[in-house]
């Protein structure tokens, strides 16, 4: 997975390394503040509590952008240049009439 560039490229990390998300009765839900502080905990990471709240704030985002793009309506708001080309490739290559 990549992200769009980002200030902090190690917030993008951690958040992956914790799980952007958590499952919830509902479907994707935010990592909780507890999840990332055992996180922190048992990795030897020492967060900064701005570093932990960017972390949940953003898991809070990629949870309700799961949402929110799930339902295939809405463009991802974000893509590298490189991966939309190969992407777009791709989808060619798959539904192209067979040979």
């Amino acid at each position: 997975m990549r992200f769009p560039p980002l200030r902090h490229p190690l917030v993008g990390e951690w958040l992956l390394s914790v799980g952007p998300v958590m499952s919830g009765p509902m479907g994707a839900v935010a990592v909780t503040w507890l999840e990332v502080g055992s996180w922190s905990a048992l990795t030897g990471v020492a967060l900064s509590a701005w570093e932990a709240e960017a972390i949940v704030i953003a898991s809070r985002e990629y949870a309700a952008a799961m949402e929110t793009y799930s339902n295939k309506q809405h463009d991802q708001p974000w893509q590298p240049e490189s991966e939309k080309t190969d992407m777009s490739k791709k989808l060619r290559a798959m539904f192209a009439p067979a040979r």
